[in-house]
């Protein structure tokens, strides 16, 4: 992609999410972020797309310096075992990473967060594998604040087991190792160049809340990695290890081989079982029933299929940061935003043309039936009055000769048969 136009950072982001346009080389000056709060703020703008956060990453250079901190969104956290698709991170930079779900919320206030507070509402720790990823082409290639406007380069997160005495385990005593197809890359202690990861909670639990969005209960936040960043191919075996704690194990598909792994769409409306069968095969058909779209999907819907009477609610469409496109079966459009879904670059498609046909042979079919007169002939015969007098034979009435006439069903595009004789 050539140098960027100085536009929005966050709509950049967001086109590259999407898939609306290649990964970033590089961008005008003008956006590069001046300040870490003006990198938040595009996090902040990006992340209103992304869905529900639920959880953290933060961290720090040395023990000392500013920590750093970015949002995780409910899409991007797999757990143990899970296959991460394929199609979430083009880049797989994988961490080895010690975190913790919290128990308890610490929501917004104005009062700061104790560290007795902070530590009193941990629930479990955990070991965890980062993916590290980006919008632009190559990780690490930009001014530190793009990348820390870009999510702190953050692709998916793996969640290892939980242990509740959290308190027994001293992060920076940890023995960890990494395994990569079975061959150990990194094998020491400790690792994580913020220290005690313990004040990086204390830390984010009042960042999140000056950025008004807390910490809720249940929230992970992972805290730096302890073995460095090592790049894999899909395909491959990571096995992160903090023993006697716990190990955590991610898997992803080769994508040449994950057949499996269909885009994910909405259906809003029943239709006919040849086309549903059809989405069925192509995708993956959710069906939002009164509850709506469930917040760890809505992220991965990509398209949706409706009618035109019933369209696309606008806080439906504002629900779904990956949409691309709806495809609507008909051809009506006013139940659809189309300024918005302009503004998004979401594709709008109709099916015109589909019915032309069959409206103008039921036109002509009323045409001749009102000429002939086959309704009031047909409801003669059914009244049992066959040989009674008739105000006018009606079989052989009128006729309408060269009678031109075009586009029946769709104004102004003729069909195939649209032009003839009636006789």
């Amino acid at each position: 992609m050539p140098i960027s136009a100085p536009t929005s950072l966050a709509e950049l982001f967001l086109a590259v999410r999407q898939q609306k346009t290649d990964p970033i080389a590089s961008v005008h000056e003008a956006l590069i972020p001046r300040t870490l709060a003006d990198a938040y703020a595009v996090q902040d703008a990006v992340g209103l797309h992304l869905g529900p956060i639920r959880g953290w990453k933060v961290g720090a250079e040395t023990p000392q310096s500013e920590p750093f901190a970015a949002p995780i969104h409910a899409a991007t956290i797999f757990e143990d075992g899970e296959t991460v698709p394929a199609y979430v991170c083009r880049h797989l930079g994988v961490e080895a990473e010690i975190g913790y779900r919290f128990a308890h919320a610490l929501p917004s206030r104005a009062a700061a967060w104790t560290a007795d507070e902070v530590l009193a509402a941990i629930g479990t720790i955990h070991p965890m594998i980062e993916i590290v990823d980006t919008r632009f082409e190559k990780p690490g290639s930009q001014h530190r604040l793009l990348h820390t406007a870009d999510h702190q380069s953050h692709g998916a997160l793996i969640v290892g087991p939980g242990m509740a005495d959290w308190r027994a385990i001293i992060p920076t005593d940890e023995p960890v190792s990494l395994t990569i197809n079975r061959r150990t890359v990194v094998e020491h202690v400790g690792g994580n160049s913020a220290g005690d990861p313990l004040r990086l909670l204390v830390w984010l639990a009042n960042h999140a809340a000056r950025r008004g969005l807390g910490i809720e209960a249940g929230c992970l936040v992972t805290t730096g990695s302890t073995t460095g960043t090592m790049f894999v191919v899909h395909d491959t075996d990571v096995r992160a290890s903090f023993p006697p704690s716990a190990q955590c194990t991610p898997t992803w598909p080769d994508p040449a081989e994950d057949m499996t792994m269909k885009p994910e769409i909405l259906l809003l409306e029943p239709m006919m079982d040849a086309i549903e069968k059809q989405l069925e095969a192509a995708y993956v058909v959710h069906r939002p029933g009164a509850a709506g779209v469930p917040a760890d999907v809505a992220p991965r819907i990509r398209g949706i299929a409706t009618g035109g009477g019933t369209g696309v609610p606008r806080p439906l469409m504002d629900s779904l940061p990956g949409l691309e496109i709806i495809a609507i079966n008909g051809i009506g459009t006013d139940a659809v935003d189309l300024e918005e879904a302009r503004r998004r670059g979401i594709r709008v498609t109709t099916t015109p043309g589909v019915l032309t046909d069959d409206v103008a042979d039921m036109a002509m079919g009323l045409l001749l039936s009102l000429l002939r007169g086959l309704p009031e002939s047909d409801r003669y015969v059914r009244a049992g009055a066959w040989g009674t007098p008739r105000r006018r034979h009606w079989a052989t009435g009128y006729r309408a000769a060269a009678w031109a006439f075009s586009a029946w069903g769709m104004w102004g595009r003729p069909s195939p048969r649209g032009r003839g004789a009636l006789a």
